[in-house]
């Protein structure tokens, strides 16, 4: 023998579960007041009573920003020097003006660029202390990296930590 639903059993089924669903969606959408059990007026009376309890905040007049500290001092560069870009983003630094020389580092897309031109290379500040030199066909003037929107570079200073400072805007 096999079982057959009738007809009006799935009717009853579709009915309860429609009222069920009916009833609980009501019972989600009534409001906060109603499930608190407290009025508007009640509710604004009682945000009074704590807002006067409340500590007063007097936190003073605001700070004038020529007192907000501008970051790490700066010192002076050892020599002048202008911001420059190099042709790639792993230039290479060299300890003398030869193409054999000893690398001593990596410019990172820009480099503090001194006036002094010896053959076919320029000295660069590496840090505030040392200086080394790259290819001058391989420096040109300041453009952005990295996609970035930047058109003027200065050359700040020396930082703290003996790196050279640049202002990018």
């Amino acid at each position: 023998m096999v079982f057959r639903p009738s007809l009006s059993a799935f009717i009853m089924l579709a009915v309860v579960g429609t009222s069920l669903a009916a009833a609980q969606a009501s019972s989600q959408t009534s409001t906060p007041v109603a499930q608190s059990g407290f009025t508007d007026q009640e509710l604004e009376r009682m945000s009074q009573e704590r807002l006067r309890d409340m500590p007063k905040r007097d936190w003073g007049p605001p700070v004038p920003q020529s007192a907000v500290p501008r970051g790490p001092k700066l010192s002076p560069l050892p020599e002048p020097a202008t911001c420059l870009s190099t042709t790639s983003e792993d230039e290479p630094i060299l300890a003398s003006p030869n193409f054999e020389a000893k690398r001593i580092g990596i410019a990172p897309g820009r480099i503090a660029a001194t006036g002094l031109h010896r053959g076919a290379f320029t000295k660069v500040l590496y840090t505030g202390t040392r200086t080394g030199w790259v290819a001058t066909a391989h420096l040109v003037p300041f453009h952005a990296t990295g996609g970035g929107s930047a058109t003027l570079c200065f050359v700040s200073g020396v930082a703290p930590n003996g790196m050279i400072a640049y202002h990018v805007e």
